[in-house]
């Protein structure tokens, strides 16, 4: 990957950490379990889930932070992911409105992840990164709204 391609990766996924990951980490201490699993009897464990997954690719991002990366890592890292969202994605199939969110964020994460493995893989870095992990985290919290509403 020529030096210039993996000097705008590690800028975005620097960004990315700073701007978006170090702010839901701290936040993540200060939620309950109860409230991130509660979405009543239709909706399961959807939110829970849903936040694993989200939190399982902003954890490992900062493994990836620095060029070179080992294609090999990144690819066990985001098949951590995927595996993850599907998971998620199986748990929040119910109905409610607070599953469907949760299902739009999980959409959402899936694409972030194909972005970075092609940035990752030589193709362009993913330019509105920090945009789209606003997006999910906006998502899910319209999700533990939606929950806390009994929706």
């Amino acid at each position: 990957m020529p030096t210039i391609v993996k000097l705008a990766v590690l800028a975005a996924v620097l960004y990315f950490g700073y701007t978006q990951l170090l702010p839901r980490l701290r936040e993540t201490g200060d939620r309950t379990e109860s409230t991130l699993n509660s979405l009543g009897e239709d909706g399961g464990n959807c939110l829970g889930l849903a936040d694993q997954a989200s939190e399982t690719f902003g954890g490992g991002m900062r493994d990836f932070s620095r060029p070179p990366i080992d294609e090999g890592a990144w690819d066990s890292f985001a098949s951590r992911v995927y595996d993850r969202i599907s998971e998620a994605q199986d748990a929040c199939s119910c109905a409610l409105a607070s599953c469907q969110r949760a299902g739009d964020a999980l959409a959402a994460l899936s694409g972030m992840v194909s972005d970075f493995d092609s940035a990752v893989r030589g193709g362009t870095p993913p330019l509105n990164a920090a945009r789209a992990q606003e997006e999910v985290n906006s998502l899910l919290n319209e999700a533990r709204s939606l929950a806390r509403q009994g929706n």
